[in-house]
């Protein structure tokens, strides 16, 4: 089985081989090894009836064992809406097909055999791999299994397994490559919930209830840089507010609260805060709402206010989506306010975009203003 998953040439792409699988893939740098680890472990065609891959990020895991296992259903999960289309073509570029695929919080309540799950230390919280961990454990079958791939010890996950009483198996492949292996024998008490509730609460000004969930930006507060776009941005009723990056939806609902807007439109990448941004609008009783999951924004050209707080990485190739979007989507006398730390990048760049760019600077934060003329 030959698995491709870049269009790059032979002299600008990778080929590894697995023999013992009769498997070859070529890619544009080489599988991640978390996915390698979960490739090389030893499958019983019993347990493949219903399995579940989680933040899969190359489609190459759920392409391989779909081949392999013909009669097996096959499901994967990403929150990440970028990774989820990734799988997505790369499925298509194999012709593989899987049972069903998600960019959503969790798998549709179906029973399962087996969970692949691969944890990248760095851009989840621990809160977040232990809730979906616990969301997914619940859908396995008595004795059930699970792999978890990882590229160093997760020993703060081998303790929270350790407070439940279940037992797993260490696989180490060198120094910084693991995999636990586990079954169910035992349930989670339904009272473990890693889910939080707060409160924004400004002058003069309604206070807000919001909901959140692991694997959001701020899971447990009110984002300084959001309140910055709070205090700086001016609305009025007949706006029509674009929110990009929204999260949970503080800054779109909080000024939705404040001023009417005629319709706020909320955009975000992660399936799960967009969730909540869904949750936290139908609880504070706003109308009008649009909610869209995309990694590369709208091109509706209909808003009048344009908000976003982008992410610092990725060497501001995603502030400069969050620019280009702002543009894009501005009708002409229409307002970009985009919130950052560090601003040379970002005034530069909306400088160049809208010809205009004030600074405003709140809360430790700068707030920078450009108006689509």
């Amino acid at each position: 089985m030959h698995i491709i998953i870049t269009e790059l040439d032979k002299q600008q792409s990778k080929t590894q081989e697995f023999p013992e699988l009769n498997l070859k893939v070529t890619s544009r740098s080489g599988l991640h090894p978390t996915e390698i680890n979960l490739l090389n472990q030893k499958i019983k065609t019993e347990d493949m009836k219903h399995t579940l891959f989680i933040n899969n990020r190359t489609g190459v895991l759920p392409i391989f064992f779909s081949n392999t296992y013909a009669d097996a259903s096959i499901n994967v999960l990403n929150i990440d809406f970028h990774h989820f289309k990734k799988v997505e073509d790369n499925a298509k570029l194999n012709n593989a097909k899987f049972n069903n695929m998600c960019a959503s919080n969790y798998l549709p309540e179906t029973k399962l055999t087996q969970i692949f799950l691969q944890i990248d230390n760095t851009t989840y919280s621990k809160e977040y791999y232990q809730d979906i961990f616990i969301q997914h454990y619940k859908l396995l079958t008595k004795k059930g299994k699970i792999f978890i791939s990882s590229d160093k010890r997760i020993q703060w996950f081998e303790d929270f397994l350790r407070v439940f009483n279940i037992s797993y198996t260490l696989e180490k492949f060198n120094k910084h490559e693991f995999v636990l292996i586990l079954r169910k024998t035992v349930d989670f008490p339904e009272s473990i919930s890693y889910n939080d509730s707060f409160q924004l609460s400004l002058p003069d000004k309604p206070v807000i209830d919001f909901f959140s969930l692991p694997g959001v930006f701020a899971h447990h507060r009110i984002d300084e840089g959001a309140l910055a776009l709070i205090d700086t941005v001016k609305v009025y009723q007949n706006d029509v507010l674009l929110d990009m990056g929204c999260g949970i939806g503080t800054v779109g609902i909080a000024l939705a609260k404040y001023y009417q807007p005629k319709q706020v439109i909320f955009l975000d990448s992660n399936a799960r805060a967009l969730d909540c941004a869904k949750i936290n609008a139908h609880d504070n009783h706003l109308e009008n709402c649009l909610f869209f999951l995309t990694d590369e924004g709208l091109k509706a050209k209909k808003a009048t206010i344009f908000v976003g707080n982008p992410p610092y990485f990725s060497n501001f190739r995603i502030a400069d989506l969050f620019i280009d979007n702002a543009y894009s989507n501005l009708a002409q006398g229409g307002t970009a306010y985009i919130v950052a730390k560090n601003i040379k990048h970002i005034h530069k760049a909306m400088l160049k975009v809208f010809n205009n760019a004030i600074i405003t600077s709140r809360r430790g934060y700068n707030v920078i203003t450009s108006v689509k003329y």
